[in-house]
């Protein structure tokens, strides 16, 4: 009995040295990434497979690693692989950093396999996850759903404002439809990140080239693979229905369920978000260098754009 409470009690005290070991190290920001560098080394050599869900952003991804969790296997959400685009984000995480506050595990994830990547031997290949969506309605999800963004209802209409664009607007019923989308055009960061991805990051970084063969639409899903790595492309509009058949395809797991992850709804601002975008109307001119590309044509149906432009089209 004496033993059991002995080893309890110096379990105890190792976790409490442990957590204040932790505290020390988090309390800057070069000390804090290389321990996170050190636990991303021990779990990874554990591994035999991990997954990268490697994509541009509001498409679904949290749903993806929310149900790979799920399964028991390990995956990093990541966006880029650009260097100067990680040393602009290093270095505003730099500049906010506070002392044991929230760590950016995305930033240190993509600064550890963009060099992860460029080793020319490992001994697994590098399974991909990736997905694409509406490029508009990813757009305006990416412009509402950015962390600094405050959309509060007021008596006399909604206030909309964010640091990162320097713009504070109070909008009534009648001002949103005019004045909202002007605050898009103007504030939105790099609207041609949906048509660009691809070839900027899967392509430069793993030589897969997406557009270089026919992608079946109708089933919404498709797997590349060349010597380094294996891609599988799903269409978040048929995530729901593909999802099961998908994954058991490319990851040999057997049953898989989708679990989601929307972060956006749990915001305060959703309800906000929701009876926005039924004010949100953009110009066909917009909308015609979106559903015009070579991304939109090469992954979606005629019967599918159309209904994209209807949603989002002004009406005269």
């Amino acid at each position: 009995m004496l033993a059991q409470s002995s080893k309890r009690w110096n379990f105890s005290l190792l976790l409490k040295l442990k957590k204040r070991f932790r505290r020390l190290i988090n309390r800057y920001y070069s000390t804090a990434r290389l321990l996170y560098r050190s636990d991303l080394l021990k779990i990874l050599r554990k591994k035999d497979v991990f997954v990268l869900v490697y994509q541009m952003g509001k498409v679904g991804s949290s749903s993806v690693v929310k149900s790979l969790k799920a399964k028991d296997i390990y995956s990093f959400n990541v966006h880029t692989f650009n260097r100067e685009n990680l040393r602009r984000t290093e270095y505003q995480f730099k500049k906010l950093w506070v002392p044991n506050g929230p760590l950016p595990f995305t930033l240190w994830d993509q600064q550890f396999f963009a060099r992860f990547i460029r080793k020319t031997k490992y001994k697994h290949r590098i399974k991909i996850i990736t997905l694409i969506r509406d490029p508009v309605a990813r757009n305006i999800s990416h412009f509402f759903q950015y962390p600094n963004m405050i959309l509060e209802q007021t008596p006399s209409g909604y206030y909309i404002s964010s640091i990162r664009y320097g713009y504070e607007k109070l909008l009534t019923e009648r001002s949103i439809p005019k004045e909202l989308p002007k605050l898009y055009y103007k504030n939105m960061d790099n609207h041609d990140l949906p048509l660009l991805w691809f070839d900027k990051e899967l392509k430069t970084n793993f030589g897969i080239d997406v557009f270089d063969c026919v992608f079946p639409k109708e089933r919404g899903y498709k797997i590349y693979s060349n010597d380094r790595a294996d891609v599988l492309l799903i269409k978040l509009e048929m995530l729901d229905k593909v999802f099961g058949q998908s994954f058991s395809d490319f990851l040999n797991v057997g049953a898989i369920e989708l679990l989601h992850e929307n972060i956006g709804s749990k915001k305060k601002s959703a309800s906000l978000y929701r009876n926005f975008l039924s004010f949100f109307k953009l110009s066909d001119d917009y909308l015609d260098r979106f559903y015009n590309s070579k991304f939109v044509s090469h992954f979606y149906t005629i019967e599918e754009v159309e209904l994209f432009r209807q949603k989002w089209r002004l009406k005269s």
